[in-house]
């Protein structure tokens, strides 16, 4: 068995692996999304683009 001692430098250094592990999915979702965010402003704009050219013809 542990000591008080251990059990806090363990549960303190899972913590920080744990918030480590999060920060990096965080991340990796966050770029997921910026990417996703970039990908429909693009879309949007092309569709908006469509529509004015669409407009144009007529």
């Amino acid at each position: 068995m542990l000591n008080k001692n251990g059990r806090i430098v363990l549960g303190v250094a899972g913590g920080i692996e744990v918030l480590l592990l999060i920060w990096q999915w965080g991340s990796i979702l966050t770029n997921l999304y910026t990417i996703a965010l970039i990908g429909v402003v693009v879309w949007l704009n092309q569709k908006q683009r469509q529509h004015h050219d669409d407009s144009k013809k007529n």
